[in-house]
């Protein structure tokens, strides 16, 4: 019996008819922390918590009489002292004249699971009532539970998708690259997915929703479960559509009356500037300076609007990327003049050529410089450079300024966005030049990123590939 039971994966004893321990494998001994198997007087009954003892022997008493398998969970205090969970199962042994001769049985401990459950049964008390869709799936994808917000999103009830594909009934009209990238992701790379999609309610009906798949792993790297949640955003969707087209419906009606008051400023100075007195002067150049102020507002809405409606056409061309930067500080230079400060530009010798739409990207560059400056006290400092760095050529723009508070980085490149040091040297921004530098530089395959401490100055980096034009 020892040679046969030694070798199975759990924790295995064979037992007298009195439940006398006469002989178990190490894996049995592992389970309570014994060290060696020639101590007999391991049996599990000794390790049992007192509070599962009355209940534990009166179901062992039970079975002894109807000589029936025995299975029972309990708690067992381990000579360490630590407490587990177990399983015990036992099969009784008869002789030929059906007479009880012993047990042989297997012990396992189920701590992990039971615990998990009992996080599981509190979890799913938390999230019930939750507005937004939640369901747990096994590593292959099939629903093994899903909360109340499953009804209110798609329409079918929790016991119409337990048990199917997730996303089966609901899901299926996006791109087959789509649920491919999502599938590597949370299964092959084990890490989370988030993204924006179109489902179908049950109704037919379509809708906008954002989901967040995460893997859980168990103690080997496996995944064991999945959980998704997914929020219904059509409403979001159609408010910031209305917000989009409500932007460019305003920002094209102001152009013309912006263009006219521009238009007449310069026709007043170049005719009417010497019949002037200073203070007149004074207030001419403040509605020319604040004019310019509004139809860069308006321009930037115009882009946002663009961009958002996939209005904005890429025209790439083989362009020289430090006579763009170099024209680019050139058309800056008064403003960083005006402000005391100093400009450095720093480029490889060599005539480097990038395939890029030299408007977009200019605009960009002119973004970054801008905000260096304006960011920056009068009398500061402010770098620009450019090298090549693998297959990417990286412009960096680098100041002196007051840096980016460490809880306002992650919203740095939100549209409307600006930090809070920003909005107190500086009332009048928009927050959405940065949001445009990375839509420009991802447009063309690129990144952005940065480095900042606040009081000390940032670093941003627009980086774009090399490639040939074709």
């Amino acid at each position: 019996m020892t040679t046969s039971i030694e070798n199975l994966p759990i924790g295995a004893f064979y037992e007298d008819a009195n439940g006398a321990l006469i002989s178990c494998n190490n894996k049995y001994l592992d389970v309570l922390g014994v060290n060696s198997c020639d101590n007999l007087k391991a049996n599990w009954r000794q390790y049992l918590l007192n509070e599962d003892k009355p209940l534990a022997f009166s179901l062992w008493e039970k079975s002894l009489k109807s000589k029936k398998t025995i299975h029972l969970n309990c708690r067992l205090n381990k000579s360490n002292g630590n407490v587990i969970w177990v399983e015990i199962k036992a099969n009784p042994l008869l002789n030929d004249k059906g007479d009880l001769t012993g047990y042989v049985g297997t012990l396992i401990d189920t701590t992990n699971q039971v615990m998990f459950e009992k996080v599981l049964e509190r979890f799913k008390k938390a999230v019930e009532k939750t507005e937004s869709q939640i369901v747990f799936t096994d590593p292959n994808g099939l629903i093994v539970y899903a909360n109340e917000g499953v009804e209110k999103t798609t329409g079918y009830t929790s016991g119409e998708i337990v048990g199917t594909k997730a996303g089966k009934l609901w899901g299926g009209l996006m791109d087959k690259e789509f649920y491919s990238k999502m599938w590597k992701q949370i299964g092959v790379d084990k890490i989370p997915f988030s993204a924006e999609l179109i489902n179908k309610k049950k109704s037919g009906e379509t809708y906008f929703a954002e989901i967040n798949v995460t893997p859980i792993l168990d103690a080997k790297g496996e995944v064991e479960f999945f959980v998704g949640i997914e929020r219904d955003i059509t409403y979001i969707k159609e408010v910031d559509k209305v917000k989009n087209e409500f932007i460019s419906l305003a920002s094209h009606q102001l152009r013309t009356p912006l263009s006219s008051i521009k238009w007449l400023c310069e026709l007043f100075w170049q005719e009417d500037t010497n019949r002037l007195t200073k203070d007149q002067k004074k207030i001419v150049g403040k509605v020319q300076n604040e004019n310019e102020r509004l139809i860069k507002l308006v321009n930037s809405l115009l882009n946002v609007s663009r961009i958002e409606s996939k209005k904005i056409n890429l025209n790439p061309s083989l362009t020289d990327i430090s006579k763009l930067t170099h024209d680019t500080v050139d058309s800056f230079r008064k403003q960083i003049g005006d402000r005391q400060q100093t400009i450095e530009v720093n480029f490889p010798d060599t005539m480097q050529e990038l395939v890029i739409d030299a408007k977009l990207v200019g605009e960009a560059l002119l973004n970054l410089i801008s905000n260096a400056s304006k960011y920056t006290p009068i009398g500061g400092r402010l770098w620009v450079k450019g090298k090549t760095v693998g297959n990417e050529f990286v412009i960096s723009v680098t100041d002196n300024g007051i840096g980016i508070p460490i809880n306002d980085q992650r919203h740095i490149f939100e549209k409307f966005f600006r930090a809070q040091n920003a909005n107190q040297t500086l009332t009048d921004g928009n927050g959405l030049g940065l949001y445009f530098v990375k839509w420009v530089a991802e447009q063309h395959g690129g990144h952005v990123w940065f480095e900042s401490t606040q009081n000390v100055g940032s670093t941003f980096y627009l980086a774009f590939p090399i490639k040939s034009k074709n």
